[in-house]
């Protein structure tokens, strides 16, 4: 596969998890690609942050535009797109690896024109929601397209983890001005034009859930933008009139939620006039239709329609609940004694080795004691319970003191599971830098920045499976890709994206073989 594929990263005033994002897309297994980071009137220090990224790949491209919103800088993106297929991320969001080379290989394979992956949703650190995540693939075409829009959530409003033929793209743009269902009714757009879709439902791309995103956002002034668009897939006459039954059920379920959720919203009751003058609408659109649609629908349509006031006190319920959240919980003390089973496999030792004090006997204690160090951090800074911070404080003592013992000085959450320490003494990491899994040190290791101001955040990502050589340092804001090692004694201070290579030297190079 050939192809260019654009990615599209809007910006606006994003702090340093643009970098992880940008990280992410380049670590990612399909190489031929270009970044467009659309820099959307952001403040100064976004502003150079998105230009110092540019300045790691060539790949990367950065736009600087006067603020036009989140639509205007995706606009802006497809217009400067220079590829076969366009992908949009959003900048505090990541891509798993095989992210575009899956979507680019369905399409390729099944002739689509759009296609879709699962994902995951993350509201904190340690939990997260699988969303159509049942990893079959499905093939859509012609009507089926729709119809699948209309009645199921395997599609979705969200305009990323989808890769789009540019072709299909076209004149398509955002509806700019709008700050809520953009990103549907371009979906909706698009959809229109595909002649056939597949849908891989395996988690290829991170939600990361913001405090400060759109949806829980306090102005409901916003989300009439949702009722608006919702209107108008409604009113499109150009859908074929077998799929009527279809669309009205989309215009119902989706009206009832906008209703559901703007009440809800409205707790200082602000925009009741605009809330009734949207459901008088709602309410004419559908007025002599023959609804087919769940019992709880009809009668939500009943209430509202009929008895409002009842329809307002269950609103403010069924709106207010959060979802319930089916999340993978990674913060238990089950999960952390199976991971703490699965590392010790990386430290075999017998009894002669306790009292002959072998030091991968230290190595392990260490390891133990920073996964636990781990494991109370995040439940004391979730709970007031003080017991929690009173384990953190003794486990970290504990652990500093080995540390400053045998020489290693790792901080909590850097180093996913798996890590190895072979040979302990001058092992010093930063707590800013990230590990992926089955991390190998040798010895006398430094993973840190380069000692200017402020440039605590200024450390290396580095990929699943890397081996660091005795005597290797891995210094600066730089990546890693997965399964490389180091030489012994090397410095490495520039990214490497291709798997699998081995580094050598000052500074380290790529060791042709």
């Amino acid at each position: 596969m050939n192809e260019l594929v654009s990615v599209i990263i809007p910006v606006y005033n994003v702090g340093e998890i643009l970098k992880e994002s940008v990280n992410s897309l380049l670590l990612g297994e399909y190489q031929k690609i270009e970044i467009l980071i659309v820099d959307d009137g952001s403040d100064e220090q976004t502003a150079r942050m998105c230009d110092d990224i540019s300045t790691k790949d060539e790949r990367i491209k950065v736009i600087h535009q006067q603020n036009m919103g989140v639509s205007g800088a995706r606009n802006t993106g497809i217009d400067c797109a220079k590829g076969d297929y366009v992908v949009f991320v959003d900048a505090d969001d990541q891509a798993e690896k095989q992210l575009i080379s899956t979507l680019l290989d369905d399409c390729k394979k099944n002739d689509a024109d759009i296609s879709i992956s699962g994902y995951r949703e993350w509201y904190e650190v340690d939990n997260y929601e699988e969303v159509n995540c049942s990893k079959e693939i499905f093939v859509k075409k012609e009507k089926e397209v729709l119809r699948e829009f209309f009645l199921s959530n395997k599609i979705g409003w969200n305009v990323w983890a989808k890769l789009y033929k540019k072709d299909v793209i076209g004149n398509i743009r955002f509806v700019e001005g709008k700050k809520t269902a953009e990103d549907m009714f371009f979906v909706f757009e698009a959809l229109k034009n595909a002649k056939k879709i597949v849908i891989h439902e395996e988690p290829l791309y991170n939600y990361i859930k913001q405090e400060n995103s759109a949806m829980a956002d306090t102005n409901c002034k916003k989300f009439f933008d949702t009722f608006y668009l919702i209107n108008e897939v409604y009113k499109d006459n150009s859908i074929d009139s077998e799929l009527e039954q279809e669309k009205l059920s989309f215009y119902l379920k989706s009206g009832l939620w906008f209703f559901r959720f703007i009440i809800a919203k409205d707790k200082k009751h602000e925009y009741q006039e605009l809330i009734l003058n949207a459901r008088v609408e709602f309410l004419n659109n559908i007025k002599g239709k023959k609804i087919n649609c769940g019992i709880r629908s009809k009668i939500e349509v009943f209430m509202l329609k009929y008895v409002y006031f009842v329809f307002k006190m269950f609103a403010c319920y069924w709106g207010g609940q959060k979802k319930e959240q089916k999340c993978k919980n990674r913060n238990s003390y089950r999960m952390l004694r199976e991971q703490l089973k699965r590392e010790k496999s990386n430290y075999p030792n017998s009894w002669f080795d306790n009292i002959s004090c072998n030091q991968r006997v230290y190595n392990w204690r260490f390891i133990k004691l920073l996964r636990k160090c781990e494991y109370y951090r995040e439940k004391s800074n979730k709970s007031i319970n003080p017991i929690w911070k009173g384990l953190y404080w003794i486990s970290r003592t504990r652990k500093n003191r080995l540390g400053v013992f045998i020489g290693v000085e790792i901080p909590e959450n850097v180093f996913d599971e798996g890590l190895i320490i072979h040979h302990n003494g001058n092992i010093v990491v930063n707590g800013s830098a990230k590990v992926g899994k089955n991390c190998q040190l040798h010895g006398d290791n430094c993973i840190g920045n380069v000692g200017k101001e402020n440039s605590l955040t200024d450390c290396p990502r580095i990929g699943n499976n890397v081996e660091i050589g005795v005597g290797a340092k891995v210094i600066g804001g730089i990546t890693l890709a997965d399964n490389i090692k180091i030489g012994a004694n090397a410095v490495v201070t520039q990214s490497f994206y291709e798997d699998g290579i081995t580094l050598v030297g000052i500074p380290a190079r790529k060791l042709e073989r």
